[in-house]
């Protein structure tokens, strides 16, 4: 299995802020010719090509094959009056947000597919204005069970 024993990690900055389209209410339905046809909307295909632009140049020289942790940590900007850092417990779900992500970390090559990522870390919290808001991701090799 390709491994390296080193982490990526690297920080998307989203603006002016994380787009609250996520696989789930990207994906929409249509009937043709009586058969039903699964579409992308074109705001998800916009957000994945906007993931996969940023993505691309910290790919690893090869697809990871492995047990893989991954975190990711999304800073959503918080209203004017917010002055530290709280926890985000409104929308988007934090399992609809990672969906479009590990689809586009699959596609640039982090990982052989998403199904070796066998451990989820994933977070959501709202910054202040003038704080860096997008997504925090990590990248680790799980060691063997």
């Amino acid at each position: 299995m390709t491994c390296p024993n080193s982490d990526i990690k690297l920080f998307m900055r989203l603006e002016p802020d994380i787009p609250k389209l996520t696989h789930q209410n990207g994906i929409k339905t249509r009937v043709v010719n009586g058969h039903a046809q699964v579409y992308k909307t074109p705001a998800l295909r916009d957000l994945e090509a906007k993931y996969i632009s940023f993505l691309k140049p910290f790919a690893p020289p090869e697809p990871w094959a492995c047990p893989i942790h991954l975190t990711t940590m999304w800073y959503f900007r918080g209203s004017a009056k917010l002055t530290s850092p709280c926890w985000k417990t409104t929308r988007p779900d934090d399992d609809n947000l990672i969906k479009t992500l590990k689809d586009c970390m699959t596609r640039c090559g982090f990982f052989k597919d998403d199904s070796f990522v066998s451990l989820d870390t994933i977070g959501k919290m709202l910054v202040p204005h003038d704080a860096p808001h997008g997504v925090e991701i990590r990248m680790q090799k799980l060691p063997n069970a």
